[in-house]
């Protein structure tokens, strides 16, 4: 385990003096999940009902955290998914975290990403639109920008289109952990499939919890909603939450990619 202490700047302006760590991959997951992440196996579990629970055993702190967003909406539906990407190049921690911090706050960048459709067998377009916006009424469009320190926590808004869902505005959430950074995500829109309103606002969580290990990034995507529960309409649910999470990864490591090789 390597450890090192760096001082961030806190969006208050306040210093925080904190202490990244770098596990082992082991230290987070049994070792027959691991071996199936690094063979390229994108894992998932699906439950639903009143009482939702967390299957693909990531042993991590943050954890509860992401069961806790799904009981404050509700849900009535969650979909996991693990990924495993491993690094190319050795980085030093504070540059590992800071440059995965830029990644997930680029929203921007989303535009224009694909995912698999298994119904139609071939890559199709996830996001038509996607942007930073000032606030929950999107009244004004932003263009990415790079941050030079990686605060505690950070509120920004996105709107995004989709094939799927149509226009909607979200909050986005980031928070920085000694070992990785937590991404959450909330609708703050009603969320409609062919003119039909399938979840509420603030009805929907998509989170992802990005580890930093010794050797390599776990990805750990929990997305749940409280929705209707019919049949066809759940199926899409799920499908959506699971096409969502492969393509915010495929998106995580095609940008990572570029950062480290630089």
């Amino acid at each position: 385990m390597h450890k090192l202490t760096i001082i961030t700047l806190l969006a208050s302006g306040l210093l925080l003096l904190q202490t990244l760590t770098a596990e082992p991959a082991l230290h987070y997951l049994p070792t027959e999940t691991l071996t199936a992440l690094r063979s390229g196996e994108a894992l998932v579990s699906v439950s639903s009902g009143k009482t939702l629970s967390l299957q693909l055993g990531l042993a991590h702190p943050a954890g509860a955290r992401l069961l806790t967003a799904l009981e404050d909406r509700s849900a009535n539906v969650a979909v996991e998914s693990m990924f495993f990407w491993p690094e190319p190049t050795a980085l030093k921690p504070e540059q590992r975290q800071l440059y995965v911090y830029n990644i997930l706050r680029s929203a921007g960048s989303m535009q224009g990403i694909e995912y698999y459709s298994a119904s139609r067998r071939r890559m199709r377009l996830f996001y038509e639109e996607s942007t930073l916006v000032s606030d929950e009424t999107a009244s004004q469009a932003l263009a990415d920008s790079w941050q030079t320190a990686v605060p505690q926590r950070e509120t920004l808004y996105m709107q995004q289109k989709d094939l799927t869902f149509g226009r909607n505005t979200y909050k986005l959430e980031l928070t920085t952990l000694t070992d990785g950074l937590l991404y959450q995500v909330e609708n703050l829109t009603t969320m409609s499939y062919a003119f039909i309103p399938l979840v509420k606002a603030h009805a929907m969580s998509v989170q992802a919890l990005i580890v930093l290990t010794d050797d390599g990034i776990i990805f750990y995507v929990v997305s749940g909603a409280d929705t209707l529960l019919l049949p066809g309409v759940r199926d899409k649910m799920e499908a959506s939450f699971s096409n969502r999470a492969s393509a915010i990864f495929n998106w995580f490591t095609a940008q990572a990619e570029k950062l480290w090789k630089n």
